[in-house]
């Protein structure tokens, strides 16, 4: 998720106890195929009856349209577990909720998806509110996570409590399983195995397991260097089309997929991103970039990388296992060679027939607009 450090915008005061889940993100809206979070939240509250725009709404007044900071009273989010209302925040840019108390499923699902729940204490609390009715989105204020104070116009700065671990966690921008897999600084192992990697080029398969690999300038390797494999290489050479000593770079290609839930985080697209911004896909090759999970959707198109990839000709799908395992209708034809991020490259993965060589998302992305697997280092000056 995206790590929180510090945030600046518009304070909204929505002043109210007992704000439920089904209030902040309807149910009734979120049965869409696709769920628009922006316009999702507070949708009921922001409608007449007639469907027509409420003008008392405080999120629909001119001042407030664009908000980034939102104060409420107590237990705010109560009811259902629902994620689609801490979605809706941060598809608006509400990266802070300060309220009086918050109900404790939703504030554990602010903590898993980078938005700030701050709890103030009383005092504070009533000064603040009266701050921000005053200030009516004229000047902004800005909350510091690192330091843990909040600064703003009508008075001093005012601290807050937050526990260390949930500051670690959207400090750093660590999830239930990244907070899981942290080390410790002072943590001490029985053994230390450091592995230089500065010298090692991009990799790519040639046959039909993931192991069967090599760097992006070998050749493909001859099966009777390993008589006790032979027949299962022979066995994946004739169904990638391939024949020893082969060199992988340059083969033409038809297809890239950027996508799976291992190889398409935020950090993947946004190093093919890097790749491709301002070149095209070549002539002919089908190029697609499938997020690996809703939030990473929701983050890298809060950066733009959606813009970057469909103005290189890429197609922007939603999150899904798509080429990954040849489902939702996306797969290859038979006799199509591939180039794609996802972990397997067993036979007829991506479609009948369909020849399938995993790489990096950077790979896979110089090689989309070359048309032909290539060293992305060429493409970008010696930069893998």
């Amino acid at each position: 998720m995206q790590p929180f450090i510090k945030h600046t915008g518009v304070a909204v005061p929505l002043l109210k106890d007992d704000i439920n889940t089904d209030q902040v993100a309807p149910v009734q809206a979120m049965r869409a195929l696709k769920p628009d979070y922006k316009a999702l939240l507070f949708m009921r509250a922001r409608q007449r009856d007639d469907g027509s725009e409420d003008p008392d709404f405080v999120l629909n007044k001119p001042q407030f349209r664009n908000p980034g900071i939102l104060v409420t009273g107590n237990n705010f989010g109560a009811g259902s577990s629902r994620e689609a209302a801490v979605w809706g925040m941060l598809a608006n840019n509400i990266r802070v909720i300060v309220a009086r108390s918050f109900a404790d499923i939703y504030r554990e699902n602010c903590l898993q998806n980078g938005l700030l729940p701050v709890v103030l204490a009383e005092a504070d609390a009533q000064a603040f509110e009266k701050r921000v009715i005053e200030a009516n989105g004229a000047a902004p204020f800005t909350v510091d996570l690192e330091t843990q104070t909040i600064s703003g116009p009508g008075g001093p700065d005012l601290t807050f409590e937050i526990a260390a671990s949930d500051r670690t966690r959207l400090l750093e921008g660590l999830d239930d399983i990244g907070l899981t897999l942290k080390t410790d600084d002072d943590a001490k192992f029985d053994t230390e195995h450091v592995i230089d990697c500065t010298s090692l080029e991009p990799q790519i398969t040639w046959g039909t397991d993931p192991s069967q690999v090599v760097g992006i300038s070998d050749r493909v390797p001859d099966p009777a260097s390993d008589p006790g494999r032979r027949v299962i290489l022979e066995d994946a050479l004739a169904y990638m089309g391939l024949n020893p000593g082969m060199a992988l770079a340059g083969l033409p290609i038809n297809r890239v997929f950027i996508g799976s839930c291992t190889n398409a985080r935020l950090p993947d697209l946004q190093a093919a991103a890097d790749t491709v911004r301002g070149r095209h896909v070549a002539e002919g090759v089908v190029a697609m970039v499938v997020p690996g999970s809703s939030s990473v959707k929701r983050e890298a198109e809060a950066e733009g990388l959606d813009k970057v990839f469909r103005d290189a000709g890429f197609s922007w799908g939603e999150s899904g296992c798509s080429m990954c395992a040849g489902g939702n209708g996306d797969r290859g034809e038979p006799g199509e060679r591939i180039v794609s991020t996802t972990n397997r490259n067993f036979e007829n993965r991506q479609g009948p027939g369909v020849r399938t060589h995993l790489a990096s998302p950077a790979t896979a992305a110089a090689t989309a607009i070359a048309g032909r697997i290539a060293d992305v280092r060429q493409l970008l000056g010696g930069r893998a």
